[in-house]
């Protein structure tokens, strides 16, 4: 399969943002529904609530028509923080199902409230405790490992579905094993000299494993909310300068201005817009991984 076919699927879930700025008889008709059914979408398909849109874009291609998925936190807020509003708490009372990636990511929002959760950390061979780096889509050979298992999670609330799930699970990860391929095609044109990543916050790790990169440094740590100090930073630019890094990233939703310092003062380029963390506008998953490669290859490349 061409994995540039991949481009023109659309994830069928709605925003709970979105939900809110509905005029009040609709949101009220939603939350009815929602509460008469205890654990079904207005139309009786089990209602999956997804943290993010990375997360409701998996869950929506294994779903399909047969679930209605609901993505929490909207694009542009930080998973690491959001604050879900008392509705979106009801919304994740309410739901079949809650899928997310890991405690370590999603550490500010009440998923225990829901009655079954899938954390899709869990799933990928080998990534264990909530300590582990949770931000294992940046490999999609550890969502495609995930995916089956999706599938028996979606099964136990639907069994009438459960072939239509296992299908679109196995066509799933084979897309994503191509995908795979193509990423590594396009990491091929950076020398391995310049395979060097500084990012706003410590996230790319599975990247960087997955495609021979080498993480230099991070200012803001594994979180972005925080702070960092001026010798932490003064450290960071020696690096990049000792290692020989082209450019650096600041994750979008992150505040790029640390790293538009710390870039001026190392005399490198700077990309403020990489979006890692939520779909960024791009529609799928698998096109958000390709415009980021896109991003790092032009940014590191000779």
């Amino acid at each position: 399969m061409n994995p540039m076919t991949l481009t023109n699927r659309r994830p069928r879930h709605r925003s709970l943002a979105a939900l809110v700025g509905l005029p009040a008889v609709a949101v009220a008709v939603l939350s009815l529904g929602a509460c008469g059914s205890g654990a079904a979408g207005s139309d009786q398909r089990p209602m999956v609530t997804a943290t993010t849109s990375i997360a409701a874009d998996i869950v929506a291609r294994v779903g399909g028509d047969d679930v209605d998925v609901v993505q929490l936190v909207p694009d542009g807020a930080s998973p690491h923080s959001y604050a879900p509003s008392a509705r979106e708490q009801q919304e994740l009372a309410e739901s079949a199902l809650v899928v997310y990636f890991s405690p370590g990511l999603e550490q500010s929002l009440p998923i225990d409230q829901a009655a079954e959760t899938f954390a899709l950390a869990d799933h990928t061979g080998g990534i264990d405790g909530a300590d582990a780096d949770p931000h294992v889509w940046l490999d999609p050979t550890l969502i495609a490992a995930a995916v089956p298992d999706l599938a028996v999670a979606l099964a136990e609330l639907d069994p009438e579905h459960a072939a239509a799930f296992r299908r679109r699970a196995r066509a799933y990860a084979g897309e994503l094993r191509a995908l795979d391929r193509q990423l590594q095609e396009m990491v091929a044109s950076v020398p391995v000299s310049r395979r060097k990543l500084v990012t706003s916050h410590d996230l790319i790790g599975y990247f960087a494993s997955r495609y021979g990169f080498k993480v230099v440094g991070a200012p803001f740590g594994s979180s972005p909310e925080a702070e960092a100090s001026a010798g932490a930073l003064a450290e960071l630019i020696d690096r990049i300068e000792a290692e020989g890094v082209p450019a650096v990233f600041a994750q979008q939703g992150d505040d790029p201005e640390v790293l538009r310092r710390v870039a001026e003062e190392a005399g490198v380029a700077v990309v403020d817009d990489l979006a890692l963390e939520s779909l960024g506008g791009v529609g799928s998953y698998e096109q958000m991984m390709r415009t980021a490669t896109e991003k790092i290859t032009a940014a590191l490349g000779p």
